[in-house]
């Protein structure tokens, strides 16, 4: 179960500082107070430990001739919802 909620918890660090963009300390305390109810200092302890995960939730970024690279996320946004139909 522990294993499971890091794996979420790490996709929600990842929607909240790469795809939403927040500031560190507001996706800290979005996850902390809002989504996991989980002390902001655990919250960093588990993505730091978590950290070589993420690539696989994100693609590289790829190049393609005259246009610019992007990411490309492998999920979708609804898969990183925390409760079905946020």
């Amino acid at each position: 179960m522990i294993r499971l909620r890091n794996e979420k918890l790490l996709k929600r660090w990842y929607y909240w500082t790469e795809v939403e963009r927040l500031r560190l300390d507001d996706a800290l305390g979005m996850l902390s107070r809002n989504e996991f109810f989980l002390a902001e200092d655990t919250i960093m302890e588990i993505v730091r430990k978590n950290l070589h995960r993420l690539s696989d939730i994100i693609e590289k970024p790829v190049r393609v001739t005259g246009e610019r690279a992007t990411k490309k996320l492998r999920l979708q946004k609804t898969q990183l919802c925390l409760f079905a139909g946020e």
